[in-house]
């Protein structure tokens, strides 16, 4: 799997890194994986996405897609985490701005070019929570 998953328990942080190709069982496993890390986690729960050097189709990206927008657990509509991405992939600006589209603006993925300014957001919106 082109992504590495780490948990900064602390914090309620699932920090995943997306390097290479990228693929809708490559998502699978990652929402999996999100889904029993969530349960070890208290407090509001937050998954950063880095997405800097990810390749994926379009083919990829549409089921991607689709998937999110079902609900599936672990995924960017799951109500049990908030998702940040960081980097501007063209193709996960796409899947963002879809997720956005079809939730009806309910679901916003903030996203940041750096790990640092991903994590200064989390801390000022648990400050302000």
């Amino acid at each position: 799997m082109p992504a590495t998953i780490e948990c900064l328990s602390d914090q309620s942080i699932i920090l995943i890194t997306i390097e290479g190709r990228y693929t809708i069982e490559d998502a699978r496993d990652i929402w999996a994986q999100t889904n029993d890390l969530i349960d070890t986690l208290e407090g509001d729960v937050y998954r950063i996405v880095d997405v800097c050097k990810m390749e994926i189709s379009f083919g990829d990206m549409l089921a991607i897609t689709q998937e999110i927008i079902k609900g599936q657990p672990g995924t960017a509509v799951d109500p049990r985490i908030q998702t940040i991405y960081i980097g501007h992939n063209p193709m996960n600006r796409i899947i963002r701005d879809k997720i956005y589209f079809e939730t009806q603006a309910m679901v916003h993925i903030p996203t940041f070019c750096t790990l640092n300014e991903a994590l200064e957001y989390i801390r000022r919106n648990r400050v302000t929570s």
